[in-house]
Parts: structure tokens; sequence; C-alpha cells
């Protein structure tokens, strides 16, 4: 730990910022940001060494599900776009669009799609 506050100490004496944020200090020492709190808490108890105060930071990061969603669409537009012209057996759709128990009813709560029964088929068109 006292290795970490003396690199904290260096880093802030040569900076030109008026002021660093611990994650950003853990970003720059590739370490975990704990440390850098634990260090920091060493540093003030140590004397006069430096001033800090807490700052409460809120942030949203996408989960890897969200990342998907992301990338590749919500899970109502796949089942949406999955659905040709002629439309599509219920039971065919399901197996070919992942979370498409999911994206199925939020399509069908959102109007977006639409099932019919023929030949005592169900069968899956969109609107």
């Amino acid at each position: 730990m006292a290795e970490l506050a003396e690199e904290i100490l260096l880093y802030l004496n040569k900076s030109s910022e008026e002021s660093v944020d611990s994650l950003r200090l853990a970003e720059e020492f590739n370490t975990d940001h704990q440390k850098i709190v634990g260090a920091v808490k060493s540093l003030q108890s140590a004397g006069n060494l430096i001033n800090a105060e807490q700052q409460e930071l809120t942030y949203w990061k996408l989960t890897s599900e969200g990342e998907k969603v992301a990338a590749d669409g919500s899970y109502e537009a796949l089942v949406f776009y999955a659905i040709p012209p002629e439309g599509i057996a219920q039971q065919q759709l399901m197996k070919a669009v992942p979370q498409a128990n999911v994206g199925f009813s939020k399509a069908m709560s959102a109007g977006w799609i639409y099932i019919e029964k023929k030949n005592g088929m169900t069968l899956a068109f969109f609107e």
C-alpha cells in the first residue's frame, strides 16, 4: 500500500491538473479502485499531504445482454424482421430467433405482429 501511496504522490506532483479523481487513477495505475481509495485514505491519515473529498458518481454501463441488444436489435425487432411477407409458422419462428418468447409477446402487445390459425397451424404475420 505504501508503494501505491508514493506513486500517487509522484503522479500528483507531476500532474498539471488541479485535481484527479480516484477512478482515473485506478485506470492510470491499472489497479483496483478500492486500492486507490485505501492509499488515498492512508495519505490523508499521514498528515497534511493531500486534500481529498468524497464525491458520488452514478453511471450506467450496458450488461452483456444490453450490448447484444444494442448491436443486434431488440428481441421484438428480431422477431418482426424474421417474419417473411407470407408469414411463418409460430413454432418455426420461436426456434429461429433468440429470445423469441420475449420478443414475440412484446411485438404482439406493440401491435407489430399478429397470428392467424390456418390449416391447423398458428402462423405469425407482421402488420
